[in-house]
């Protein structure tokens, strides 16, 4: 029989852990990880769409307010000549004499990303309206067919509404 009192003095004594003990511990984390890991890769898919009809809109909202503070027409345009907008964009004004003047570019966006709208170009007035009537952009993940995609509205005053959770393509 052991005496209990020298176990005690034996384990105050001990410093560190044992083999188990780490063993243990790293199961439990690896477990966390395995658990959480799926959530994170959501949580930065939402964060690329959100991103990507974020530039976007920003870029429609710089148009509208170089189109008033120039008194000019100003125009976002796709770089290709189709409806994808997720290879890039320009913005630039439409003087009444001489060739259209680029301000500004927009990114091209990562190969996951599908950015697409309803034209391939949009214009403002020089009082910041757009003549086209409601346009629709959306962002989605290539491939998904989920509910989960962004999309930004450009109505007829020029004004811009940002809409989540639209069904993707």
């Amino acid at each position: 029989m052991t005496n209990i009192s020298s176990i005690t003095a034996y384990m105050k004594n001990m410093k560190g852990f044992s083999l188990i003990e780490l063993v243990v511990a790293l199961a439990v984390i690896s477990i966390a990880i395995a658990v959480g890991l799926p959530s994170l890769q959501g949580i930065s898919q939402d964060s690329r769409l959100t991103s990507a009809i974020n530039t976007l809109s920003g870029d429609f909202a710089f148009a509208r307010s170089e189109a008033v503070t120039r008194n000019v027409s100003v125009r976002i345009r796709t770089v290709t000549a189709d409806n994808n907008w997720a290879g890039g964009w320009i913005v630039e004004t439409l003087p009444a004499v001489g060739p259209a003047v680029t301000i500004r570019n927009g990114p091209a966006l990562a190969n996951n990303i599908l950015l697409t709208g309803d034209a391939p170009s949009l214009t403002y007035n020089s009082d910041g309206t757009q003549t086209v009537g409601t346009l629709n952009f959306k962002s989605c993940k290539n491939g998904d067919v989920t509910a989960h995609g962004r999309e930004v509205r450009v109505i007829p005053t020029g004004r811009i509404k940002l809409v989540k959770n639209q069904p993707c393509p």
